[in-house]
């Protein structure tokens, strides 16, 4: 019933014409900004609404660029501590970067909305957000201001020397051509193992038992450290998506891993900020390609074990209501619908934090014109040529090499086949931030239902309480509990000259109406510690309580990963 709602008002709300909307701010979503651009809008945001949005800094890249954290929370319900938060970052690959721009969409939308449609008012008055437009600075400013192919620099910025020879990065690729991109070079040979297709710009392997026709260099540059070989020590770095410590493994079995756990100050930061806000209870991670949502684990080990299954449910109910919003996007495990990741950043918030993660893979680049299943290279440059305009391929041209003699250089841009042009940012930033705040509403959300109170005996009373959970996570995940990081949910009663006896789940089977002054939950400081409350479940807690008749009590429960709540009432039947 409660995602029928939802969906009906993100339905009727989520597309309110724009001239409704007064922005503070203008953003252009149908662009791309870089590391110094993007920070302006940040400060600009939190600027228009400091009753909403707080920017912070979790700590510094490698280089000393700052990771910022916005905060966006309702203070007026509540502190955004107080309050169940989803964390929400992208750009963990330096290349992927149109996860930043969607992170900046959704605190845009989150704060142009409130108070205007009722969904997301409801939204930052129970929740708060967390969101970390880019996680590796170094990187993004690179892919912006230097020479790059579609996939680099993928990993932060960390100086390694690649062919031991004693110098780092010394033997990258170059922009040879001088047209601000990295692309490939081909030679002429009969021993190449490419041929031309039937769009001479576009290659395919060549038959087993033929001769071919194009020798392959598959990034642009020349032998600089005169070893005989081409771009072999280029720009060192760790991949940020290997550094975390849940089913780590070490670099020489999985490349990119680091040196150790959370080696890297961009990681490092990230781990802490996440640590230091033990109320965030839902997690999205932007990356790209391929269309795909995400879900834990990664490696073999893990999916073997398999999910516990209350919490594969709640996963996979979110995920199919994902459907309404990117019906595009298919839904996987990692490890057995993509390729393993050891030590991936949301096995270890579900992993060690029991948190409800996901990965979205933006964008997918397979143009299929004639609808066999598959997007040839020729297909792309028709894509290339009749809805890029011809930008995205950077055409085959002469080139005399110091190394290599006469080769051509040409190839897909930098800006291209990972991302959407421009104009189809702003469709994509709406889906996924609908599918994100959808993901954030079925966060924990409690409340107090029935209750009844009977006195036992003199000063001696029985409070039977009835706590609701009214959303599809529970107070904690399996995984947390597993794990030890889950806290117990507490119920504490204030008022003057009273005391818990013991308490109880309360007993509702039939015949067994028991009495029993027994504490089958952990009581101290007034405090009973009733362990959690399921997905849409409801838990009945029995206390015994000394105190007097019409003693005035102050009921609250609260929770680790859900806002607390209060209830007043008198000790009397």
């Amino acid at each position: 019933m409660k995602f029928f709602m939802y969906f009906l008002i993100f339905t009727l709300c989520a597309f309110t014409p724009p001239r409704t909307i007064e922005p503070k701010v203008n953003i252009d979503f149908s662009t791309y900004y870089d590391y110094e651009e993007m920070r302006d809008i940040l400060i600009d945001l939190t600027d228009a609404y400091p009753e909403l949005l707080t920017l912070d800094v979790m700590g510094k890249s490698r280089e000393g660029r700052d990771i910022w954290v916005v905060t966006v929370n309702n203070p007026l319900t509540g502190e955004h501590s107080s309050k169940p938060a989803m964390y929400i970052d992208a750009n963990t690959h330096g290349n992927e970067i149109q996860g930043s721009e969607i992170s900046i969409f959704t605190i845009y939308y989150l704060v142009t909305r409130f108070n205007k449609d009722e969904w997301v008012t409801q939204l930052l008055n129970d929740y708060s957000f967390y969101i970390a437009p880019t996680v590796n600075p170094d990187s993004r400013h690179r892919f912006f201001h230097e020479p790059n192919t579609p996939h680099s620099p993928r990993q932060n910025i960390r100086p390694f020397d690649n062919d031991r020879d004693g110098y780092f990065d010394e033997d990258g690729p170059e922009d040879l051509n001088g047209d601000g991109e990295i692309t490939q070079m081909r030679r002429r040979s009969i021993y190449g193992n490419q041929v031309s297709s039937i769009d001479s710009r576009a290659m395919d392997g060549k038959e087993f038992d033929a001769y071919g026709e194009w020798e392959v260099f598959w990034t642009e540059g020349i032998d600089n450290d005169s070893d005989g070989s081409i771009n072999e020590d280029g720009l060192g770095g760790v991949d940020l998506n290997r550094q975390w410590p849940w089913d780590w493994a070490a670099d020489h079995k999985q490349y990119g891993a680091g040196p150790y756990m959370l080696s890297e100050p961009e990681a490092y930061v990230t781990a802490a900020f996440i640590r230091k806000h033990p109320n965030i209870a839902a997690v999205q991670s932007y990356h790209n390609a391929g269309d795909m949502i995400l879900r834990p684990p990664g490696t073999k080990e893990s999916s073997e074990r398999g999910l516990s299954s209350k919490d594969k449910r709640v996963m996979d109910f979110m995920a199919e209501r994902a459907k309404n919003f990117l019906p595009d996007y298919e839904y996987l495990e990692v490890y057995s619908g993509l390729y393993p990741v050891s030590g991936g950043f949301f096995d270890w918030t579900y992993g060690e934090l029991g948190i409800f993660s996901f990965t979205n893979e933006l964008y997918s680049f397979n143009p299929d014109y004639d609808g066999d299943g598959y997007s040839s290279q020729v297909e792309k440059l028709k894509w290339n040529d009749e809805v890029a305009h011809g930008s995205c391929f950077a055409d085959w041209e002469p080139y005399n090499h110091p190394e290599l003699g006469e080769i051509e250089i040409g190839g897909w841009k930098s800006f291209c086949t990972r991302m959407p042009l421009p104009d189809e940012l702003f469709d994509m930033a709406m889906q996924n931030t609908l599918f994100t705040l959808m993901h954030a509403s079925f966060m924990p959300k409690v409340e107090f239902g029935e209750m009844e109170i009977v006195e036992i005996d003199r000063n001696l009373w029985r409070v039977d309480v009835q706590l609701k959970n009214v959303s599809a996570m529970p107070t904690a995940s399996s995984q947390g509990v597993r794990s030890g990081y889950a806290h117990s949910d507490k119920i504490c009663l204030e008022g003057a000259d009273l005391s818990i006896a013991g308490t109880r789940e309360k007993n509702l089977r039939p015949g067994h109406n028991l009495h029993l002054i027994a504490s089958q939950f952990e009581t101290r400081d007034n405090c009973a510690h009733i362990g959690h409350v399921d997905s849409y479940g409801q838990k009945w807690v029995t206390m015994f309580v000394e105190g007097k008749r019409n003693s005035k009590i102050n009921m609250i429960f609260s929770a680790q990963k859900a806002k607390s709540v209060s209830f007043k009432f008198n000790l009397k039947d």
